[in-house]
């Protein structure tokens, strides 16, 4: 019998005491990348909570080699789990069936040498030239064979004495079981912690790439699912350019590498690709039906499935191109849809001395795509004699709906200015064309989720939301100033001789002063408003207002779901109220639907 006084020897149930760390060898995962046994152990470190560890033993030309230096390339990278040691060792024995005592024929015995620690390791990596014969070799492996039951005993032989006999030793932690990729896999994920999950390890193998490295496969009980994402394990990874001459076949790896091309980042591509089929279809890509994949029909995963799983190679994404993509999917995912329904009704009302209708207002709607929706409401109410006022209305109305919208507006300030500047060129237009005419102009303005809105004269504009009305506009005239102040009270504004006196219009001078349109900080902290779901927003001439108030028009709306109804309703009770007046209403509601 050999002497194995020298020798490092791991098997389940030892003890053994590497460095500062006491470890438990609980059990033998395998042989789980090529040259590498993998064992859950139990870390002891005096002073510290017992925790599992992950220990693996390798070859000195395995990929744990590439391993430490990828580490040492990179030694604060947030998605790698510290390593907590890495030793040089030149007499290991590795005994996976530690039934009986170590014979002389059943196991490697190798020559002792002192353990090195990870820096003089590290030394020992910078001093050596990278050799290209050993690094490039990547041997054939199978899983150890299971003992026959008829059989008292069986040994394996698991390294030759061809081989170099100098072995590498990692040790990390070894992540719970429920918190690893390869549990969170087996449960229910919404698209977008699936997206989640996808972009971070995309992060991961797009910044390695840019360092020269890429990961070639995924071992998923070994990836932590935290934020960030940590990986326990890099055996995975090969240098860019790197020839295999020997393939490798794994479950997220791609195709060409069993015929020996050269590492590159497409590889690495698939690999994201396959982890995604996964997440979306909840089985395993089955590489046999690579050239006919059939995949669900999600727009946008569809395309890009097809592309990184192709099987030429020179199709697939890049690794930048893929995180681009999957980070503009996931942000466009967030926006909600929205859409708008809008009525408008306007009647001349039944006075004998208005026989025209001075009021005009219009609705603007586009829909560039779900979340992308721009909505104009606009109510204006004429002033003037003869047909005077319903120039003017109209003047204003066609200024704000036919104006272009500038493609370069990107903040709501600069939104308000350009809204405000439409205010001013109606004023303007009115005052060059129209002698002895004004108008009331209201606008209210929804882009995606959020409300602007621009006011001058005593039109109004609501907002019902959840049964509750609210006023955003503020009436320029002569009653509401007097209210203001004090000096009247609100039953006497109701009734008050002068409540028709504007104190604000557009027409009556060339160039409006600043401040004198009102937008929404008049009423509200901020420029803009957040719209919700089911929102309504009312905007009406005072022929509506005067005759139907405030909490009649909530009531009204609240009782008819449909806006139409609503509408219709308003009209039917300004006339059975006496529509003395011109009376127009628009009734705009947005619906939104968040789809994460």
């Amino acid at each position: 019998m050999n002497d194995l006084s020298n020798s490092l020897i791991i098997e389940e149930k030892q003890t053994l005491e590497l460095d500062e760390f006491n470890l438990e060898i609980g059990k033998y995962l395998g042989l789980l990348s090529p040259e590498i046994h993998y064992f859950q152990v139990k870390i002891a470190q005096k002073g510290k909570k017992n925790k599992l560890g992950l220990l693996r033993v390798g070859t000195i030309d395995s990929c744990l080699n590439y391993e430490l230096q990828l580490r040492e390339k990179l030694p604060n990278y947030g998605m790698f789990n510290k390593l907590l040691l890495a030793q040089k060792e030149n007499s290991v024995v590795i005994n996976l069936s530690p039934q009986k005592n170590l014979q002389k024929d059943t196991l490697e015995i190798l020559k002792p040498k002192t353990a090195q620690p990870l820096q003089e390791y590290i030394s020992i990596l910078e001093d050596d030239p990278w050799d290209d014969q050993k690094t490039q070799k990547i041997l054939k492996w199978e899983e150890p064979k299971k003992t026959n039951d008829y059989l008292e005993e069986e040994y394996y032989d698991e390294f030759s004495s061809e081989n170099n006999s100098e072995k590498l030793i990692l040790l990390t932690y070894l992540p719970e079981e429920k918190n690893t990729l390869d549990y969170w896999l087996k449960q229910p994920h919404s698209q977008d912690e699936y997206l989640a999950l996808i972009i971070q390890i995309c992060q991961c193998f797009s910044y390695i790439y840019q360092h020269e490295w890429c990961f070639l496969e995924l071992l998923p009980q070994f990836i932590e699912v935290t934020n960030p994402i940590q990986f326990y394990d890099l055996t995975s990874i090969h240098r860019v350019g790197e020839i295999l001459n020997t393939g490798i076949l794994g479950t997220y790896s791609a195709p060409e590498l069993t015929l020996g091309n050269k590492v590159d980042q497409n590889m690495s591509t698939y690999t994201i690709g396959a982890l995604l089929y996964q997440c979306l279809h909840k089985e395993l890509l089955d590489q046999s039906q690579i050239f006919n994949l059939k995949l669900k029909p999600i727009p946008h995963f569809y395309q890009i499935l097809k592309i990184a799983l192709s099987p030429v190679v020179e199709e697939r994404f890049y690794l930048s191109q893929l995180l681009s993509l999957l980070i503009d999917i996931r942000q466009q995912s967030k926006k909600p849809i929205i859409d708008w329904t809008f009525v408008s009704k306007s009647t001349v009302g039944l006075s004998l001395h208005r026989l025209h209708n001075e009021d005009s207002f219009g609705i603007r709607y586009e829909r560039n795509n779900n979340s992308d929706t721009q909505i104009f409401g606009v109510v204006a109410d004429g002033m003037g004699g003869m047909s005077e006022g319903e120039v003017a209305s109209k003047i204003a109305v066609d200024t704000v709906i036919n104006e272009p919208i500038p493609p370069d507006l990107k903040s709501i300030e600069n939104k308000q200015k350009w809204l405000t500047y439409l205010v001013g060129k109606a004023n303007q237009t009115i005052n060059n064309q129209v002698v002895d005419g004004g108008t009331t102009l209201s606008i209210v303005w929804g882009f995606s989720n959020q409300l602007l809105i621009a006011h001058v004269g005593d039109s109004r504009i609501y907002l019902i939301r959840k049964g509750a009305i609210c006023q955003l506009s503020e009436d320029h005239s002569l009653v509401q100033m007097l209210l203001s102040g004090g000096d009247i009270s609100y039953e006497q504004s109701i009734s008050h001789s002068q409540k028709n006196v504007l104190t604000k219009s557009l027409g009556s001078k060339p160039k409006l002063s600043q401040g004198y349109v009102q937008d929404l900080s008049y009423s509200y902290k901020n420029l803009s408003l957040k719209l919700e779901d089911q929102d309504i927003l009312l905007l009406c001439s005072d022929g509506v207002w005067d005759l139907v108030s405030a909490t009649e028009l909530a009531e009204i709306f609240v009782n008819n779901q449909e806006i139409n109804l609503g509408v219709e309703k308003v009209i039917e009770q300004v006339l059975e109220n006496g529509a003395k007046d011109n009376a127009t209403i628009l009734a705009l509601q947005c619906h939104i639907t968040n789809i994460i």
